[in-house]
């Protein structure tokens, strides 16, 4: 496993261990497939992101229902992220300009950008 692989696998890990068993293995694939732009594939549909990465039928099946029924906050996953990237100290906020961009961006969706635009 290539060592970025590993990092995000640990970081994803550390986000989900304080949700209840049965429910973070759920989570974790579900924010691999996130991560890996699977769900871009399947344009959302949970069911098919997950199986693009090569989960079983019945691994997808407790995905969806951890996603569904599983109990955890949005705000909780969030917060746990927020820690790991500043307990771990390698990402840095800078401003440049007057502007502050985020040292880790949260935003679980794909802003495509128009070819020949400034702006």
């Amino acid at each position: 496993m290539s060592t970025r692989v590993s990092r995000i696998a640990i970081l994803l890990g550390a986000i989900v261990a304080d949700v209840p068993v049965g429910t973070h293995l759920g989570l974790f694939w579900l924010l691999w497939a996130l991560l890996s732009g699977r769900f871009l594939l399947s344009r959302g549909a949970v069911c098919p992101a997950l199986a693009d990465g090569g989960l079983p039928a019945a691994a997808v099946r407790r995905s969806g229902a951890a996603l569904a029924y599983g109990r955890w906050a949005i705000q909780t996953l969030g917060r746990a992220g927020q820690q790991v990237v500043e307990q771990e100290g390698r990402w840095h906020a800078h401003g440049y300009e007057g502007f502050r961009p985020v040292a880790c961006d949260l935003v679980g969706f794909f802003r495509p950008r128009l070819s020949g635009c400034l702006g």
